[in-house]
């Protein structure tokens, strides 16, 4: 069995600063699932258009854009989204109010658990 073919999901990870994002890429590979990184709000949309993720792991605040049209978007198009935020989930887009949120530093068991529960029993869900 190839690497790619043993992968449970692809995930998207959007996160702009780096040692987050290497502790959180680092943390979704260790749950099995492929990880593709990315820093800059321009370069996830940009990949989330050519190849829709199985789910997104979206930080709210990206060098100070919100992730919330990129994340409305993928929503329309039924891919489940967490958020990675230093805000409370109250403080949430509205439209997105129904999203989980992960705050940071997001634990790996909580975001191992709120990946599962997204993905359902499709993809190394429960």
């Amino acid at each position: 069995m190839t690497k790619e073919s043993s992968v449970k999901a692809d995930v998207v990870l959007l996160e702009d600063d780096a040692l987050i994002n290497i502790s959180t890429s680092g943390a979704i590979e260790e749950m099995g699932h492929g990880v593709r990184s990315f820093m800059h709000l321009r370069d996830c949309t940009e990949a989330v258009r050519e190849r829709l993720p199985d789910i997104a792991v979206l930080d709210v605040n990206v060098a100070g854009e919100t992730s919330y049209v990129l994340a409305q978007w993928l929503d329309d198009r039924h891919v489940p989204v967490i958020f990675l935020t230093g805000y409370e989930k109250p403080s949430l887009d509205a439209r997105l109010q129904h999203r989980p949120a992960c705050r940071k530093p997001c634990d790996p068991q909580e975001l191992k658990k709120l990946i599962a529960d997204a993905l359902g029993p499709r993809r190394g869900g429960h």
